[in-house]
């Protein structure tokens, strides 16, 4: 049997102190960078699950603008529906109004060359000169 006796433990340590607290020292450092690590390893991972959350927040908000955006769109798209339409409708009208007023200055002066003068006179402020 191995009987091991202090003063020899302690001769030991004497002779080998600096091997030994390499050692101890070495073994201090590698559970050190392992819990730094562990560390690293959670902080990441919480940054990793935060920018997921903002990436769906953020999707979330691009839907709602691409669905506000469409709904302008469409009241846009109705909106010059309508003014084309009117557009029209009022391009028509004047052009009928324009015809009738052509054929009413046609027949109403088409004989009496003065009193035709005097319209064009009183409507644009021109001078007639014969």
């Amino acid at each position: 049997m191995i009987t091991v006796n202090f003063l020899q433990i302690l001769s030991l340590f004497k002779k080998y102190w600096r091997e030994i607290l390499i050692i101890a020292l070495a073994g201090i450092v590698i559970l050190k960078m392992r819990v730094d690590h562990n560390n690293l390893e959670a902080a990441h991972e919480t940054t990793q699950k935060a920018l997921q959350e903002q990436i769906v927040q953020l999707n979330e908000i691009h839907a709602k603008e691409v669905e506000k955006k469409n709904k302008v769109l469409e009241v846009y798209k109705s909106a010059m529906e309508n003014l084309e339409k009117d557009y029209e409708t009022q391009k028509k009208r004047n052009n009928e109004l324009s015809k009738e007023r052509k054929v009413k200055l046609e027949k109403t002066f088409s004989h009496n060359k003065e009193e035709f003068a005097n319209e064009i006179n009183n409507i644009f402020g021109f001078e007639y000169v014969p």
